[in-house]
């Protein structure tokens, strides 16, 4: 319960989070582009943040995190465009060493029509 603890992205060795199902609210922070920043290249990062009370948009600083290969947002109460820059991780688009393979969103709120690999909930 509560607001997105903002310091957790500060935590650069972190690759997998899962904080699912915890009625966490508010919007996320733009640090997410910092998750798993020291880890080395390669590492697939993992970040579930799927059952909350999350509002607002997705970050486009989600695309910044490098080789995220699972993306879970589906009920919550986000809104608007999954941004074209997440997207883009799905085909390796840039620098990013791996494809994301798994989106998961509220296609009703958020469209996430640019991704072939979002799935809807």
């Amino acid at each position: 319960t509560g607001s997105f603890p903002e310091e957790i992205f500060g935590m650069p060795k972190l690759k997998q989070l899962n904080v699912s199902g915890n009625s966490l609210t508010g919007s996320i922070p733009d640090t997410i582009g910092n998750f798993g920043s020291g880890l080395a290249s390669r590492q697939r990062k993992y970040l579930n943040l799927a059952n909350n009370r999350f509002s607002g948009t997705v970050p486009p600083e989600v695309a910044n995190i490098t080789d995220l290969k699972e993306l879970t947002l589906h009920n919550n109460s986000f809104k608007g465009t999954m941004p074209d820059t997440v997207c883009s991780l799905e085909t390796g688009a840039g620098s990013k060493s791996f494809r994301l393979t798994m989106l998961t969103s509220d296609c009703k709120e958020v469209d996430c029509s640019c991704s072939a690999v979002c799935q809807c909930f």
